[in-house]
């Protein structure tokens, strides 16, 4: 499993100080790509996560958000190929991670 990104949003509407949203990649699984919010911290708390395969992520309304607010919006061109190029998405998206983690990127505060 390799974290694509992670990110703190709070303060929201759920929680003032904990909402995390993520993004992994499982190379190998039949569903690469686990998504998910953790609110309040703790496991089991709030929030949760899914396993999707390639096409289940454009199925999903709000996906591109997601990824954004989990700090990853450049994988969205990567994922939003062809589902039938799953496997080259998933690679592309790993081949992408080392080169994207060590990047600070400054919030903007609302």
């Amino acid at each position: 499993m390799l974290r694509v990104a992670f990110r703190n949003q709070a303060p929201t509407r759920e929680h003032p100080t904990h909402h995390l949203y993520y993004v992994y990649v499982v190379p190998f699984a039949s569903k690469p790509f686990l998504i998910g919010e953790s609110i309040n911290g703790g496991h089991g708390e709030m929030g949760g996560s899914a396993s999707l395969d390639l096409a289940e992520p454009r199925a999903w309304p709000g996906w591109e958000q997601h990824f954004a607010l989990s700090g990853c919006g450049w994988a969205v061109p990567l994922i939003g190929a062809d589902a039938a190029a799953e496997r080259a998405s998933v690679d592309a998206v790993v081949r992408e991670v080392p080169t994207r983690r060590h990047r600070r990127v400054r919030r903007r505060r609302l």
